[in-house]
């Protein structure tokens, strides 16, 4: 755990391959395991690049996001926009930083890790390590699902009912960008889950 102001955050991103009363979520290393997954609202997962070794967290489909009080352990829970809101609030005024002009600010400097990004490490100053491992998608004009900007990104699940939100850190830029994608769109991307201790408030 670690603790950023009032917030208490899991220290690594979520790696969890069973359901709370024991039974294992569906593992979708495949493009065809993934949609199979997707298009029969199950919840999945998969490896960074399927390696084991990879000291990460797993990526995982929105179904677990649906079904998080049968998969996230108890006194834990999937942050809701507000939530990030805070953590970022939190890194701007304990470290001054100011908006000037057009220039956002570098808040994804200070929950970045030091090592991993193609480019624009960060430092990592509040221990939150948040570290690269991209996106399960369809890439534009393929059919296939794949892994895509491995080294230049990392996609956060958000809560939110009945549609698919998302944080994102991209590798050039200095503020992560928070997205709410309609669920009408079908959005069947895999990505990371962070948790937030259930004490915080929304």
């Amino acid at each position: 755990m670690i603790q950023i102001g009032d917030q208490i955050w899991s220290e690594n991103d979520f790696d969890i391959t069973k359901y709370i009363n024991g039974e294992p979520l569906y593992p979708a290393n495949t493009p065809a395991e993934w949609e199979f997954a997707f298009n029969n609202k199950i919840p999945a997962y998969c490896n960074y690049k399927n390696l084991e070794e990879k000291n990460q967290g797993k990526i995982y489909n929105h179904h677990v996001v649906e079904q998080a009080k049968e998969i996230v352990p108890n006194g834990w829970r999937i942050p809701f926009e507000s939530d990030f809101d805070q953590l970022f609030n939190y890194i701007i005024k304990s470290n001054n930083i100011q908006n000037i002009g057009f220039k956002l600010p570098p808040v994804a400097t200070h929950l970045k890790s030091i090592s991993g990004w193609s480019r624009q490490n960060g430092i990592n100053s509040v221990d939150f390590n948040a570290q690269p491992c991209g996106i399960i998608s369809k890439i534009l004009g393929y059919s296939n699902y794949d892994l895509i900007d491995n080294q230049d990104s990392l996609v956060y699940w958000m809560n939110h009912n009945n549609e698919y939100p998302l944080v994102l850190f991209l590798s050039n830029y200095e503020f992560p960008e928070k997205r709410i994608i309609p669920a009408s769109w079908k959005y069947d991307w895999g990505c990371s889950i962070r948790l937030i201790k259930e004490t915080n408030q929304r």
